[in-house]
Parts: structure tokens; sequence; C-alpha cells
């Protein structure tokens, strides 16, 4: 396992992006976490103190209760921008959407260098228009963005540089270098503001934080256990952290005595450069009246004189500067432990920490990277880096579920009921009766008739509506205060766990131990249930995701020096009850193996939604559910050869390797029997489809080309003789042997006795590969389309049976699913993402890897025309290659447009180098033009562009066999960085 060393530095960027929205902040009766916490209020109301915190650039210490972050004020905007501004999920006609320009640029692992930048207007900001111009539109119009208002066409904007360093000789000694541009012809008034805030560890009722506060007359207020104290004196602001016994502190009278203080003083210092003008605020975040922090330029600009409030939790250092054209203003801060300053000055420790990162990467990157793909390769990982953020779902959460619950309660039976203990199940059985109680008054019948039909509306409107209300009912083990790795932390402020397992892969390269500790997690005691199942995501921990964990730790372990046994052992012990999860909950029916799982991360790629069936308890029979299942025993499979081929190995690892060997072949079976035999492989179409079982036993199936027929063909292992040396190797190698004579067409071997296992056969691939390489059906310019281009001009058209209607709740004869290349044309699952036709970088690795197993088998034993419409015949390593550079070609700088396809069309990023080279990793792209869509900070897993460069790129390699096997060795550049 990793060694127990700390693996997050005490400073870092573990700020949210977006608090508000999410499902911790929810005060709805209803679920709708969207609108019952919008941008407009954030500035207004307070955070669940437990639950996080948001705003522009943040970095706070790892405990997440001393914060700084950015504020900006351009003198026009009636507010100041605090926090990125972006719609709510019902609010934009695609979902939620940030609508700012905003880019990760550069950043190291332990933290020591971060740089990002935000592209200011210096006009008004247009939060109505965008607002307004966007609920305008329909799913079938592009969304209206903040580029597309035209506030930056005449260039009147700022760019405000944000630079974070640490000295060389104490990471808690913290600096920042703010580096303003005005990019505008005239002169631009601008407002910086610096600001700390101190966070109370313990309380979260909303009026009562206390705050320790020392004046030269020296007074106390106190905190318990642990004690974060500002400190005033003269033009410095000291901070006090105090670790002690939670009775070390108590009142006497008015006064307070203090016993045994261990203590941290560090010092504030802002310099704001020269020709500025500065006033130090102090913000008064507790209101005895109200709940809302006082956080206003307009508080602090009316008043001649600042008056310290009586706890100040929050100091602000205001920096108001005039730019003239083109001209660039510096200011620093810096926050030093007193008993540790630092033997240089904060630009000094700025130089250090640049050159840091520039050598840093100079070993990290590979010296046949071309300039622009350092360039992207850089903003990648910086992209991983600055998407670290403290996520915490814990005690204050249930309280949360408590309260939630009442309030569902007391809105639908308080008038029955209004002092009574019952549960939510009992309003779902008093709202769905038609009885009514002799003793009410006319008034209170009528008023339960209204709640009851506002309950139909709402179960008619939303059928997963019961669903919301019970919510992680079942998850209230769930203990999370961690620094995680998330998707994107405006869109995605939350964990994902199939997000995590590819993120990884990148984040190995330049952070192992981090890497190794965050996939840990997951499987420990924290987050997994004892039964084995692993969270889906805060909106719903039930659903589940792919199953590609365990790939995702095989794929670290072995890229990371094929030594940590240790971690290795820790993951497939709860990976096997993992396994044993989705065996015995999302196997229709004991024995079949087949399986269904919902929307298994694709969110509308059916004609139907999958989640909400599999609710109903009337799920689809998924081919891509199958697929993965196959997929994981095969990943259990590797990780069992390594573990029982080492020296004294335990016998139960070779009973593993037995064990998913025969899962393997069970499952392989079930999934290639003809759909009228009880499997999903339709012999017509030559492809695998889902299928819809009646209870009269009817099998419908869903004959839609799309990844979820693809999905079965990433099952597939390599296995090399060296590796089955062993004991147990041996009977392993029988085991195959003997799969072979009996013709299984699951596994193969060659003269040079390896073997090549795939859930797939040969016959079968090569029908479905020649769909992949067709340019009409998934082969696009920027790699594999999630749906086959056949949909466009003649969409997929299911009729749907009476006794279909019935089993699956349905009102509609007919379903349809059209090809939609960009964003979702469909509500389904919230709208926000597609998979009707865009290219996903996660699943196109996938793909890639696939291929790359299959050409290390068959070598040129297996040729396909490539694209099917050209003359060309490739080896599958070759077609892999193809679709590695046509999906980094999205990235790339295009020399016919002189533009790279992830930025679409708006002019700037073609005509100017300051716009070009500002790297965006959206969420997937479209898959005829390669503009990005969805998420526009996803790094996340369209970091994985990293993984194809690399393929691309492999110094060693003269063919593509060879630099997929150098490709799976250990890094031999890896990055040996930890927390200092």
């Amino acid at each position: 396992m990793a060694k127990k060393e700390k693996t997050n530095a005490f400073w870092g960027p573990y700020i949210s992006n977006r608090q508000w929205g999410t499902v911790r902040e929810d005060t709805s009766t209803d679920g709708n976490s969207w609108d019952s916490f919008k941008f407009q209020e954030a500035g207004k109301r307070r955070y669940y103190m437990y639950s996080g915190n948001d705003g522009l650039f943040g970095f706070c210490d790892v405990s997440g209760y001393f914060i700084t972050k950015l504020s900006l004020w351009n003198h026009k905007d009636k507010i100041i921008k605090e926090r990125l501004f972006g719609l709510s999920g019902t609010e934009g006609n695609h979902g939620e959407d940030v609508k700012e320009l905003f880019y990760y640029v550069d950043g190291l692992p332990d933290h020591s260098y971060m740089k990002a930048l935000y592209r200011y207007p210096q006009n008004e900001f247009p939060y109505e228009e965008l607002l307004q111009r966007n609920l305008e539109r329909n799913q079938k119009d592009p969304e209206f963005e903040l580029t597309d208002t035209g506030i930056f066409d005449e260039d009147e904007y700022f760019d405000v540089v944000v630079e974070y360093g640490k000295d060389p000789g104490n990471e808690k000694n913290l600096v920042c270098c703010y580096t303003v541009t005005n990019h505008s012809s005239q002169s631009a008034d601008i407002t910086v503001l610096p600001q700390f805030w101190l966070l109370n560890a313990r309380s979260i009722t909303p009026n009562k934080i206390p705050v320790a506060v020392e004046y030269k007359g020296g007074k106390y207020i106190i905190l318990s256990s642990v004690h974060l104290i500002l400190i005033i004196q003269g033009i410095f602001f000291f901070i006090l952290l105090a670790q002690s016994s939670s009775n070390f502190l108590h009142r006497v009278g008015k006064g307070v005595q203090c016993n045994k203080i261990e203590d941290e003083k560090f010092c504030i210092s802002v310099d704001c450069g020269k020709d500025v003008t500065r006033k130090d605020v102090f913000l008064d975040p507790v209101n005895p009246y109200k709940n809302q922090y006082v956080i206003s330029f307009e508080d602090c600009l009316l008043k001649d004189k600042v008056q310290t409030p009586s706890y100040p939790m929050m100091y602000g250092c205001m920096i108001r500067a005039k730019l003239n054209p083109h001209e660039t203003k510096q200011m620093h801060w810096s926050i030093f432990e007193t008993l540790k300053n630092p033997g240089c000055s904060t630009e000094e420790i700025m130089k250090i920490c640049r050159k840091k990162a520039e050598e840093f990467y100079f070993k990290i990157l590979p010296g046949n990277f071309s300039l622009d793909e350092k360039l992207v390769a850089r903003q990648a990982f910086a992209g991983l880096l600055w998407n670290k953020q403290i996520y915490k779902y814990d005690t204050p959460i249930k309280t949360w579920r408590r309260d939630f619950e009442n309030r569902v309660k007391n809105k639908y039976i308080g008038l029955l009921a209004p002092d009574s203990n019952c549960s939510l199940e009992d309003v779902q059985r008093v709202m769905e009766s038609d009885m009514m109680m002799d003793d009410l008054s006319f008034v209170d019948k009528h008023n339960l008739q209204h709640l009851r039909q506002t309950w139909r509306n709402e179960t008619k409107e939303n059928k997963s509506f019961w669903d919301v209300l019970c919510r992680n009912r079942e998850w209230m083990h769930l203990k999370c205060d961690h620094i995680l790795s998330v998707p994107d932390k405006w869109e995605f402020p939350w964990f994902a766990t199939w997000d995590t397992a590819f993120q990884m892969l990148p984040f190995a390269r330049i952070d192992p131990s981090f890497t190794k500790d965050q996939l840990l997690l997951f499987l420990g005691k924290d987050y997994m249930k004892e039964d084995g199942q692993m969270p889906g995501c805060e909106w719903d921990m039930d659903l589940p995701f792919p199953p590609v964990y365990a790939w995702s730790c095989y794929h670290v372990f072995s890229r990371t020096g094929h030594t940590d046994i240790e971690f290795l052992q820790h993951c497939f012990q709860k990976l096997q009850l993992n396994f044993k999860w989705w065996l015995n909950a999302m196997q229709v029916g004991k024995g079949s193996y087949l399986f269904t799982g919902g929307f298994l991360g694709m969110d509308n790629i059916s004609v139907v939604d999958r989640s909400f069936h599999l609710k109903q308890k009337h799920p689809l029979i998924q081919a891509d559910a199958t697929g993965w299942m196959a997929f994981f025993a095969l990943s259990m499979l590797e990780i069992a050869l390594v573990l029982s081929s080492e020296q004294g190995a335990d016998h139960k690892y070779y009973r593993a390797c037995d064990e998913y060997l025969e899962k393997f072949i069970f499952i392989s079976e079930a999934i290639n029997r003809n759909i009228s035999n009880g499997g999903l492989w339709q012999p017509h179409d030559k492809f695998f489809y889902d299928v819809v079982e009646t209870e009269s036993g009817d099998r419908t199936p869903i004959a839609l080309r799309s990844l979820v027929g693809i999905v079965p063909l990433l099952a597939c292992l390599n296995i090399k003789m060296s590796q089955l040396q062993s004991k147990s190797g041996k009977k392993i190698r029988n085991h195959l042997d003997e799969l072979i004579q009996k013709n299984s067409p699951f596994v193969r071997t060659n003269v040079d006795g390896d073997y090549v296992l795939c859930a797939v056969p040969k016959s079968r691939f090569l029908h479905i590969l020649r769909h992949l390489t067709d340019e009409e059906e998934f082969l696009s310019p920027f790699g594999i389309r999630s749906l086959s281009k056949v949909y466009e001009v003649d969409p997929y058209i299911l009729t749907v049976s009476k006794d279909m209607q019935e089993y699956l709740d349905l009102n509609e004869s007919k379903l349809q699913v059209k090809f939609t290349p960009a964003e979702s044309e469909t509500a389904m699952m919230g709208g926000n993402s597609n998979w009707r036709g865009p290219i996903w970088l996660c699943m196109n690795f996938l793909i890639v890897e696939m291929l790359l197993k299959l050409e290390k088998f068959y070598g040129d034993g297996v040729k396909m025309i490539h694209p099917s419409s050209t003359n060309a015949a490739l080896t599958l390593g070759e077609m892999a290659e193809d679709v590695c550079k046509r999906v980094s070609n999205i990235f790339a700088v295009n020399k016919k447009t002189n533009a790279r396809p992830c930025h679409g069309n708006y002019e700037k990023y073609r005509l100017e180098n300051s716009w070009r080279d500002l790297v965006l990793f959206y969420e997937y792209f479209d898959s005829e033009t390669g503009r990005g869509c969805g998420a526009s900070h996803q790094t996340g897993w369209t970091s994985l562009v990293l993984e194809f460069l690399h393929l691309i790129r492999h110094s060693e390699s003269t063919n593509m066999t060879e630099k997929y096997d150098n490709y799976c060795s250990a890094f031999d550049n890896a990055s040996d960085f930890s927390a200092d």
C-alpha cells in the first residue's frame, strides 16, 4: 500500500468553484437543489459550515478552515466578482453551465506553484442577458455563451493572472502574486480584494461562530478544540492556530483563562505595489438578526473609516488601481509563520517556484513532444491539480437529511399530525390514499385534497419524485471529509467513482502517492458499503457506475513500478466485495450472468431512461452492463495473477484466479447467445443490444448501434507465458489449455504460449470493428462517436407494444433516437450530457487499449480497411494509432484554420495567441467539428489526452505494439513528488 506519508500539502487549491446548487445545500421539499439555492443567493446566504465553501481561485489549509480567495470589482457591476457565475440545471437550455472565461495554466503536485487566469470584462457583466437568452432557448438551440454577448470583442477586459507559491524552506509560508493587465485602448479602474477567512471547525449553527480576537488591550472570545485567532497589530494581521484539548480554555466571568496553549502565529502581509489606493477591510460574517454575510463594496466604500467588528473572521485588503491602456500591475501578499520567516522576499520566492515548475515538467514531459503538445499536456496537468477540493458529506449532512424529511412531512401531512414521528413512507401512504378522516374540518379536508393533488402532479411530472425524496437514505455511513480529485469544480463539485478511475491514470504520472491514496479512499469504510456497493455521486449514491475501478487500480500499480504489492492487496480485498455486490444486486436472474445497471454513466444513450426502469424493478438486460462485468472479471483475474505469483503467496489468490476466469467464461457465454435464445447478440445485425424482457417472456431488443454494443469488446486480456511460471500460474495455464481443447471461442493461444482472452469471439469482433472503422457510422475526424451516424438522417424508432408500455410504464407507442453530434436535444438525465453522437475521451481510450491488446496477440494476422472509405489495410495497432491522432487533434492547432477545434468558432481563439494558447478541456466534443461541449474544465477524464499523446509519441518505440508495451511499463520519468 502507499506509504503512510502526508499526501496532501498544507496549502492547496482545495476550495470548490461552486457550492450553491449542490445536494449538500438543498433546502427544498422536492429534492430540487438547483432552485432551492441559486447563484443570486450565494452572496446573501450562508453555506452549511461543514458542507464546504467556494470562491475564485481559492486556496485553503488542508482542514479547510483557513481560507484565502480572490474578489474583483470593475466599478461597473452591481456585485463584486467573488465566485464564478453560471446557470443552474433548470436555467440553461442544456442544464447547468458556467458562463465565465477562466483557465488553469500551471501547477505542481505539492501546490508549491499554481497558476490560473481569469478574463474579467471591464463593462458591466451581462448576468441578466446570459440568464434570459438561455431561458428563451430550447434544447435544439445552441447555448448562449459569454463570448456571444460581444463583451470581449473590443478588447475591453482585464487579464488577472493568479500565482501561488511556497517558501522552499517552509511549505506553510504561502505567497501570492496577482498580475493584472488592461487589454483595452482606454484607461480602466479595477479593485482587487484578496480575502482571508477563518472558519470555526466545530460550529454548524448559522448565527453562532465564535472567534478568538486579541486587541492590544487583550480580550478573548473562545473557540473549542481548534482555535483560529485573528490578531491585529498595526498594519500586520496575525492568525493564531492553537491546538488543545476541548477544555483548555474556559470562561471566567467576562474574561478568559488560558492553559497549555500550543500555538502557531501567521502574519498576513499585503504589498499593493505603486500608484494604488489601499483600504483594509474587516468583513463581519455574522449578523445577529439575519442569516447572511455582509460582504459588499457598497458597505466598505460608503464609510470614511472602516470599523473593525467585534468578531472579525474575515480580513480583506481593497486595492484600487487605474491601469493605463495595455498596462500591467502586480500585487503580492504573503502568509508567513511568524517564528519561521523566509530568508527571501515574496517576489524571490515566486521566481524560485516558477523555476521549480519549469524543471519539473522538463523532466516529466517527453523530449519528443512538440512545443504545442507540451503546452497542452502542462495545462491538462494543471487542470487535474486545480480540480482538487475538500468534499464534506458527514454528520451535518445527516442533520440536513433529517431536516429535509421534516420539511417534506410538514408540507404534506403537517395539518394531520404536526407532532408525529411518521416516516416518509407514511407520507406516501397518506398522499396516495383517497380516504378522508371524518374529524377534519372542511378547510383541512380541502387543504388535504390540494396537497394530494400536488403530490400526484409531482409524481406524474417526475416519475423519480419518490426516489428523489428518499435520496441517499441508505448511505448514512458516509463520512466524507477528504481532499478529492473531482471531475470539474464548478459543474461537478463532487466525486464520481468512474471519473476517479480515469483521472488517476494521468495523475499517477505526477503524484503516485496521492493517486494510490485516492483509489484506496473509495474502497474504504467511509465510502463503500459493507456489502461492497460503491457510491455513485451525491445526486444519487445508489446509481452504479461502470465497474472500471479494478482496471484503474491495476494500471496505477503496474505503471508506478509494479512493486507496491501491499497497495494491490488492499485494493483486491475490497474489489472482491464490489464484484460480489454486482453479482448479487445487478444480475438479472440468479445464474443468468446477464446484468443490468441503469444509465451506467452514459446518460441518454438509450431510447428509454435506463436508470428509471432500474429503480422501478423493471430493468433492461443491458449489453454494456454485461460487457462491463466481463471486463471487471478480467481486471480481477489480472490482479490475482500478480498476487498469486508472489513468493509465498496465499493459496486464496490462485482460487481467485480460477474463480474470475470461470466467471468471465460464464458471462461471455451468456452475452454471446442470440437474443432469441436468451442472450444479447443479434445475428442479423451482428451487434450486441440491450433487451427488454417483459413478464410474459417476450424479448424485444433495443436495436440501436451505440457504445452500449461495443463495451463487450473491451473485455480482453493478454496473458504472457512468463506470467504463468509459478506453481499457481501453471494451474491457470492448465485451465486455459482445457478451455482451448473444449473449443472455447473466448480463449486463444499462439506459438509463443501467450494467451488472449476476449468476451467477443474473433469472427464477431471483426464485424463490430467494421462499424467502428466506417466514417458513416462510428469513426469521426476526432475519434469514435458514441452513436452511429446512420441515425442522423434515419432516426432509430422503437415501436412499443402494449405489453411493453405497461411493463415500462410508458405513455408513448413509439420512441425515437436521432444522432446528435454535440449538445443533447433531450431532457433525459437532466439534458446536461449527450451520448447520442459526441466524442468522449474515456471510452475512446478504452477502445484504443482494446485494439492494442488484440494487436499484441494477432499482430499482422488481422488487418482491416481503415477508414472503410479507403483501400488502406491497417493492423489493429495502426488503427489504434489513427484514433489516438484523431482525438489529439481536438486540442492541436489546425494548420489550415489556425485554431484549436476544441475552442469552437469564436474568432479571438483563432486570431490571437493570448487566446489560442489557453486550452479548455471539455466534458465531451462535437464529433463533426471537435468543438467542446458540456463542462469546460473537466480534467477530469479529458486529461486522458495526456495518455493519447504518450501512446503516439513514445520515444523508444518503432511501431504501435512496442509503443503500447513501453506505455504499459513503469514510468521512466514519473514524479516522486510527495507533500513536504
